[in-house]
């Protein structure tokens, strides 16, 4: 227990090294938004399981068991990639190898960590099922049955790592956890955008549940640790047997070199001189086509938007529900690239060209290829929703947007370089916080008047001038004055260098 709460220590830490008077990142930096999440699936079901059990008391059971099974494969496969690709041999393994840590002690972190990793699919199936439990007759049984199944899911991907692990190319993997990173979301959208409507028609026809029934069949053993009789005590014995196995397997585990995609030695030739920052831009684009993390974060914003188009005939919900989507993702992507390149630094100061011609690509790439997604979207909601084109003007409000938080990806990343080639441990807990509440605020504090503004639903001409013209262009100038503070402090850093 020792050696593991050692090693836990160092590894919160790893991806960034503290600054003097700052403390190290904790657990709670991974509680703290895990539960916010947990909270909004609580209230967003409550009313949902109530009124189905005043329908049948059997309907609540099969919505929890639908649940459970969604969010069980979603956490399972998103638990397996991360955990394979974290087995692979890299700089922080192979210090991690030197320390007198027992090799199992150092594959229960690595599952630990990929637990929290999850904590999208794990917190949201807890608020979830506590909103359950609430309308159990036997809430402190159902609750010990939740616990069971959080453990049976654990193990049961555990026990998987190791068993695949060997077995598949990691590669495959990764995209693999792309498509069900992409597709399981919406999926979950879907079922909470139908909650409004299963509680309203549950009334009149509980019938309306039987397309999720087929997740209450006894051969789904995803869902036996919540089931009634002797199915629960079978997914205890079986995670008790999936725990002794993986203890057991992982004296026997190891850490391999990351693959290439080919054995075979390519011959490379030199190219010309040409123009170096053409150089840079191509290498970066073709970095970003490389990472899986990067096309999925340009993928997933754009089919939310249009999925919340679909699914709400109101175009302000799809709107203001893929905007800040799309920018906050933008800092990651931006961050993404600006990891790459300090991991790499002293040959990169090297190059025939400053450090701050080299970080611009970094910030224009993302805003363009966002700028035009944007775009696409919009064009997309004139031909599904009829989008008026006065609703245009938030595309150069986006790009303001964008460009900050690019700025502000690549200034965090700078400030605190990443110490490992792990792309999800590019932004810090601060920062990631410091960039969800700064584009959130904007977006709130700018689109919301406007939208406000065009529906005309101001009490008064005042109220009108004041939060529907002045807070938006007070909030865009402070953006740009933001933005340019950023940028000066970037170009200030690398002339240090």
């Amino acid at each position: 227990m020792r050696e593991f709460l050692i090693l836990l220590k160092y590894g919160m830490a790893f991806s960034h090294a503290p600054r003097r008077g700052k403390k190290r990142v904790s657990l709670y930096s991974y509680i703290v938004p895990a539960a916010v999440i947990g909270l909004v699936a609580f209230y967003t079901t409550r009313s949902t399981f109530s009124t189905l059990s005043q329908v049948d008391p059997l309907a609540p059971k099969i919505f929890i068991n639908f649940w459970t099974t969604l969010l069980s494969m979603f956490f399972i496969v998103g638990f397996i990639g991360l955990s394979i690709n974290s087995f692979t041999l890299n700089e922080e393994i192979e210090f991690l190898l030197n320390l007198p840590i027992r090799r199992t002690v150092l594959l229960f972190y690595q599952i630990f960590v990929s637990t929290l990793t999850q904590f999208f699919a794990l917190f949201l199936y807890i608020g979830i099922y506590a909103s359950y439990t609430m309308v159990s007759n036997n809430s402190f049984l159902v609750l010990f049955k939740g616990i069971m199944q959080l453990i049976f899911m654990i193990s049961l991907a555990s026990i998987l790592t190791i068993l695949i692990g060997k077995r598949i190319k990691k590669a495959t993997v990764r995209k693999i956890v792309m498509v069900i990173n992409i597709v399981t979301p919406f999926l979950i959208f879907l079922l909470i955008g139908s909650n409004e409507s299963i509680t309203k028609n549950a009334m009149g026809e509980s019938g309306i549940l039987r397309y999720i029934a087929f997740s209450f069949s006894n051969y789904n053993f995803l869902t036996w640790a919540i089931k009634d009789g002797i199915f629960p005590i079978i997914s205890l014995v079986i995670s008790i047997i999936f725990v002794v196995s993986f203890v057991f397997l992982s004296k026997d585990v190891e850490f391999s070199q990351s693959e290439s995609k080919s054995g075979k030695t390519k011959d490379f030739k030199l190219m010309g001189s040409g123009v170096p920052i053409k150089a840079i831009y191509i290498k970066d684009i073709k970095t970003a086509l490389r990472i899986d993390q990067f096309i999925f974060f340009i993928i997933y914003p754009v089919a939310f938007g249009i999925f919340m188009a679909v699914m709400n005939n109101d175009i302000f919900t799809a709107i203001f529900a893929s905007m800040p989507v799309i920018i906050i993702y933008v800092a990651i992507e931006s961050a993404i690239l600006t990891a790459k390149e300090y991991l790499y630094i002293e040959t990169v100061k090297t190059y025939p060209i400053s450090l701050g011609k080299i970080l611009m690509p970094k910030i224009i790439i993302p805003t363009t290829l966002n700028t035009i997604i944007l775009l696409v979207e919009f064009i997309i909601f004139s031909f599904l929703k009829g989008l008026q084109f006065k609703f245009f003007i938030f595309l150069p409000i986006s790009f303001v947007l964008l460009i900050m938080n690019s700025l502000m990806g690549a200034y965090q990343t700078v400030k605190n370089p990443p110490k490992t080639e792990n792309i999800s441990r590019v932004l810090g807990f601060g920062s990631i916080m410091l960039v969800e509440g700064i584009t959130l605020g904007s977006v709130f504090a700018v689109i919301f008047p406007l939208m406000k503004l065009f529906a005309n639903d101001f009490e008064s001409t005042i109220q009108r001038y004041l939060v529907g013209y002045l807070l938006p262009i007070a909030t865009l100038i402070a953006c740009l004055m933001y933005s340019r503070y950023l940028y000066l402090k970037l170009i200030g850093y690398h002339e240090s260098q």
